[in-house]
């Protein structure tokens, strides 16, 4: 393992934004899932079970084999146009077949800005729709503050359709204000 590896035992969560040098990615991806498997095999436990637990998104349609790397997550961001150009015209179409290139316990997730996101997880899918933002004064960055929202969420044990509903919430809010001062605050996480 590289030396890289060795501390990776201080992570809970790990995400990765691909970009052109996939393969770069691909590296960091294995060296992660080298550690989960030994730690694993050592534990007794159950490789995906095994932190630090993996996130990847895939937002740029020409990236080239993003396929290899959805196989090593266990959470997979896919966003409108890469699922678009792949031929996929919704979002719960987009995470279903997205699946087929995942892991079993994968959760695969879709927003489709102002129609709100898909969840591809167990087997089924879970939507959110999105909150009506009121007035739009800046978009940029609301992806990513869709991504931010939902890890924030389901690492703090919150299901898969709790985390989506927040993340839809959070990224309108983005969108009311410029930039990103002022957001924390503006949606809170409704705990049962």
């Amino acid at each position: 393992m590289s030396n890289a590896g060795k501390s990776l035992h201080c992570f809970t969560w790990i995400h990765f934004e691909l970009r052109p040098n996939v393969e770069d990615y691909l590296h960091m991806l294995e060296t992660v899932e080298e550690y989960r498997t030994k730690t694993a095999q050592r534990t007794g436990k159950e490789p995906h079970t095994v932190t630090p637990y993996v996130s990847v998104e895939i937002e740029k349609p020409e990236l080239s084999n993003p396929e290899r790397a959805m196989m090593l997550a266990d959470v997979i961001f896919i966003s409108k146009d890469w699922a678009r150009c792949k031929g996929w015209e919704d979002m719960t179409t987009a995470v279903s077949s997205a699946s087929r290139w995942c892991r079993p316990h994968c959760t695969v997730i879709c927003p489709w800005a102002e129609e709100g996101a898909a969840a591809w997880c167990n087997n089924e899918v879970v939507t959110s729709t999105a909150s009506p933002p009121g007035e739009v004064i800046d978009t940029l960055g609301a992806g990513d503050t869709f991504v931010a929202g939902f890890l924030h969420t389901i690492a703090r044990h919150k299901t898969v359709s709790e985390s989506l509903n927040f993340a839809c919430k959070l990224a309108a809010a983005k969108c009311t204000i410029d930039g990103f001062k002022g957001l924390q605050g503006l949606v809170k996480i409704e705990v049962r």
